[in-house]
């Protein structure tokens, strides 16, 4: 059982880092629909402004997380991208459970397992209007 849940994280951590080019390959019609500018920009892993959401996916790949915000002015998607793995931190596990109850507390985070953003994108009307990153 342990064996089968192992494998299935491992082809699921390989689907979400696909490339721009095995995205691309997938939907290649379409990205051959998109000027030459655009293409060399989602090539790249990079989004614009402007960009329709088949335009990131094919970029970005799936977001980690979909959320909407709402202004008075319109009512926006917003499409988080993040990464993965040992960040640094500070963690601490209290209690240890006995006969199968409540085994403690666990308290904080960090150095294993932790996610961090990286990029954020808001659509309105199926295009983007903003892309913030943040840096390594």
């Amino acid at each position: 059982m342990r064996a089968g849940l192992s494998a299935g994280l491992a082809l699921l951590m390989l689907a979400s880092c696909a490339s721009p080019e095995s995205r691309i390959k997938k939907h290649r019609e379409l990205f051959e629909t998109y000027p030459p500018e655009i293409q060399q920009r989602i090539k790249a892993g990079e989004v614009d402004v402007g960009f329709t959401a088949d335009m990131v996916l094919m970029a970005m790949g799936k977001p980690a997380r979909k959320a909407t915000r709402t202004t008075e002015q319109s009512t926006q998607e917003i499409w988080t991208y993040g990464d993965s793995g040992v960040h640094p931190g500070v963690g601490v596990s209290i209690g240890g459970g006995s006969y199968g109850g409540f085994g403690g507390v666990s308290v904080g985070g960090g150095g294993g397992g932790s996610y961090r953003d990286r990029a954020a994108i808001a659509f309105e009307s199926g295009k983007v209007v903003s892309v913030d990153r943040v840096k390594p």
